[in-house]
């Protein structure tokens, strides 16, 4: 036999001990899943189940994209991140979605983070304890079936909902909802007493904060407050239920 068939026979038998050692053999088998993130609905067994993988699985005949995807099918996953660390670790990051409210729709009622993305419909044993979001199947963004005009409905709802719970009135009596109506515009509900205020369509937090700086001749009355519009340019009505009277102020 030639030493060159020699040379080609040594080589193919080294390539083969190659192949056997990475794709038949122990030594890239996966001994650690090393999860990363900081969950509130999630832990890092469920999240491995998810991504199908296990401890033994060879890591290069393992497909991270695959994976990655299965990961992402979960609703509660915003990102995630799948990498090989060799020879035996496989690395998973996973971002959870956080809540921002309950955006509720003629199909169901699903959370929205803070962007605006709807991210999983509420089931029996989801959590209610955000402010709820009505009406905006009837926004024009919505109707354009655009999903960032739609994602934007939803942020402009969700700041809404927000400035007025940081107003005097929203840390006294809470958000319960902000609705849409295509003819007035959004309007926030209070939670306890369920009082509407009307704020409109246009330069929403100007409004909030002409609300806000009635707060206190509000409060002084110590009668229970029936409505509130503030959508009209300048001016702020509050209508309370025990006395027949409107008292109207001057917006700043």
């Amino acid at each position: 036999m030639s030493l060159s068939v020699l040379v080609v026979l040594a080589g193919l038998a080294a390539l083969y001990g190659l192949y056997m050692l990475i794709f038949l053999g122990s030594y890239f088998s996966i001994n650690d899943i090393v999860l990363k993130g900081h969950w509130k609905r999630l832990d890092a067994q469920q999240l491995i189940e998810v991504g199908g993988v296990k401890q033994g699985d060879n890591l290069f005949l393992m497909n991270v994209r695959e994976v990655h995807d299965r990961l992402m099918m979960h609703p509660w996953v915003r990102e995630a991140a799948v990498r090989r660390h060799l020879p035996h670790t496989l690395l998973m990051s996973v971002v959870e979605f956080k809540p921002e409210a309950v955006y509720v729709r003629p199909d169901g009622m699903y959370y929205v983070d803070k962007e605006g993305v709807m991210f999983k419909r509420l089931d029996a044993k989801d959590e209610r304890g955000y402010f709820f979001i009505t009406g905006l199947e009837n926004h024009p963004d919505v109707l354009s079936g655009d999903d960032e005009r739609a994602r934007r409905a939803i942020r402009r709802a969700l700041g809404l909902g927000r400035a007025f719970g940081r107003s005097s009135l929203g840390k006294r009596y809470g958000v319960a909802e902000v609705h849409y109506d295509h003819v007035r515009g959004f309007s926030v509900l209070t939670d306890a007493p369920a009082t509407q205020v009307l704020i409109g369509k246009h330069k929403l937090f100007e409004r909030v904060k002409r609300v806000d700086d009635f707060a206190r001749a509000i409060r002084a009355r110590k009668s229970k407050v029936q409505y509130i519009l503030a959508d009209e340019p300048g001016r702020v009505i509050v209508k309370y239920r025990t006395k027949k009277t409107t008292e109207e102020g001057a917006g700043v």
